[in-house]
C-alpha cells in the first residue's frame, strides 16, 4: 500500500500562500474593474440625460474643414511621439538588428491606441507583449521596453503638470477634491519626481536592478531628456487636440493643465478610456463659462478623433502584425 502523499504546508511565506493570495487580490480587481465600469457609466448616463443635444448637434454640423485638418495633424503628431517611445527603448537595448524601426513604430501605435481605450493592462502591457513575441523579442527585453515607455510617458506628465499645477495657473473649480493650495503642492511632488528621476539617470545609470526577476537599469542622462521631450510633445498634441475643437476658446496652457488632471483621473479610477471620467473634468472646469453643449460637443469629437479612429487602425495594424508573424513561423526553413 502506498502512503498518500504529505499535503504541502500553507504557510503565509511560502509559494502556495502567495499564489493564494495573488488569486484573490486579481478576483477582487476584476470586481472592482467592474463596479468602476458601472459607475462610469452612470455619470456618462447621467451627463448624457442633463443635455440640450440639439444645442450639441449644432456645433458638431458648425465645425471647419480647416479645424479638422489641424485636430488630424494634432491627433497623428500625438500617437507619433507615443509610439517613438518604443524607439528610444529599442535603441537603448540594442534591439536594432532584429527589430525594425517600422515594427516598433506599429507596435507603439496598437498598444497606445489600446491602451486608451481599453486600459493599460490590455493596451499598454497585453498587446506589447503579444506582438513583441510574435517578432521574436524575449520577455526581459519586452519588459524593459515597456518599463521605458511607462517611464518615458510619466516622466514628461509629471514635468508638465508639476510645472502648471505649481505655478497656479490652473485654478481648480469650486467642490473639487483638491483646493488650489493642495494643487500646488502636487505640482511641486511632480517637479520632485521628475528632479529625483533624472538625478538618479544621472548618477545610477550603470547600476541594474531586479523588478519581479526582470533584470532592469536606467537609462543616461541624454536618453532621459529625449524622453521627456517626446512626452511632453505627445501630451501636448492630445491637450492640442482638445484645444482646436473647442475652436480656442480657452487659452491652450488652460486646457493643457484640464487635460492632465482628466488623464490623472482616469488612472486613479482605472476607468477604461476614462469614460464619463474625462467629461466630467471637462465640464467641472469649462462648462460655466463655455457652456456645457458646447465643451460636449468638442469632447465628442475629441473621443472620436483621438481614441476611436487611432483604434480602428491599430486593429487593422494588430491583425496585419499577427497574420505576416504568424506566416513567417510557419513557413518551413530550408535546409
Amino acid at each position: 500500500m502506498h502512503a498518500a502523499p504529505a499535503q504541502p504546508i500553507r504557510t503565509p511565506g511560502s509559494g502556495i500562500g502567495r499564489h493564494a493570495r495573488r488569486h484573490r487580490w486579481r478576483r477582487w480587481g476584476r470586481w472592482l474593474y467592474l463596479v468602476l465600469l458601472l459607475v462610469a457609466l452612470g455619470i456618462a448616463g447621467r451627463l448624457a440625460w442633463d443635455f440640450d443635444w440639439s444645442e450639441v448637434l449644432e456645433r458638431l454640423a458648425n465645425y471647419r474643414a480647416s479645424t479638422l485638418l489641424m485636430v488630424l495633424a494634432a491627433v497623428a503628431v500625438g500617437h507619433l511621439a507615443y509610439a517613438s517611445y518604443d524607439l528610444l527603448a529599442r535603441h537603448w537595448l540594442h534591439l536594432q538588428p532584429r527589430l525594425s524601426r517600422r515594427h516598433t513604430l506599429a507596435v507603439g501605435f496598437t498598444s497606445y491606441a489600446c491602451n486608451l481605450n481599453l486600459g493599460s493592462l490590455l493596451g499598454g502591457a497585453g498587446v506589447r507583449f503579444r506582438l513583441y513575441r510574435r517578432l521574436g523579442i524575449g520577455a526581459g527585453h519586452i519588459a524593459q521596453l515597456y518599463s521605458l515607455a511607462l517611464a518615458t510617458n510619466w516622466s514628461g506628465y509629471f514635468l508638465l503638470a508639476g510645472a502648471l499645477f505649481a505655478s497656479g495657473f490652473i485654478v481648480p473649480p469650486e467642490r473639487w477634491p483638491v483646493s488650489a493650495n493642495g494643487l500646488r503642492w502636487v505640482g511641486a511632488g511632480f517637479l520632485a519626481l521628475v528632479a529625483g528621476y533624472l538625478l538618479a539617470c544621472w548618477r545610477l545609470h550603470d547600476r541594474e536592478f531586479r523588478v519581479r526577476g526582470h533584470r532592469l537599469r536606467l537609462p543616461g542622462i541624454r536618453l532621459a531628456g529625449l524622453q521627456l521631450l517626446l512626452a511632453a510633445i505627445s501630451w501636448s498634441a492630445m491637450a492640442a487636440t482638445m484645444y482646436l475643437l473647442l475652436d480656442r476658446a480657452a487659452p491652450f496652457p488652460h486646457v493643457l493643465g484640464i487635460a492632465l488632471a482628466a488623464s490623472f483621473a482616469g488612472v486613479i479610477t482605472r476607468v477604461p478610456g476614462g469614460m464619463g471620467v474625462l467629461e466630467w473634468v471637462y465640464l467641472s472646469f469649462l462648462g460655466a463659462s463655455l457652456g456645457h453643449g458646447y465643451v460636449l460637443a468638442a469632447l465628442l469629437s475629441y473621443r472620436a478623433a483621438y481614441f476611436l479612429m487611432p483604434l480602428a487602425l491599430a486593429g487593422v495594424l494588430f491583425f496585419m502584425m499577427e497574420r505576416a508573424t504568424r506566416s513567417r513561423t510557419s513557413t518551413p526553413r530550408a535546409a
